[in-house]
């Protein structure tokens, strides 16, 4: 995301001026200034979704595949 440098200039001095800014992940703007998000890190940042959480959505997949696929060695003898 990156607004051209005359919006930054004016979200600037409005917020000098004292206004409250807004950034708006739903409608894509900042200080009412439309700016480019791509779908998925839109998601992420709506969900709060960081890596950890992004796995953890595959769960269910990841625990079959654990399942299916033995460990080459015990990991108990360790």
């Amino acid at each position: 995301m990156q607004l051209p440098p005359e919006q930054v200039k004016a979200l600037m001095e409005r917020a000098r001026n004292g206004e409250e800014l807004t950034v708006d992940l739903e409608s894509r703007t900042a200080g009412g200034f439309p700016f480019e998000l791509d779908d998925f890190s839109r998601k992420c940042l709506l969900e709060g979704l960081d890596d950890v959480a992004l796995t953890l959505q595959q769960e269910e997949a990841l625990a079959a595949y654990e399942a299916s696929h033995a460990a080459p060695i015990s990991t108990l003898a360790i």
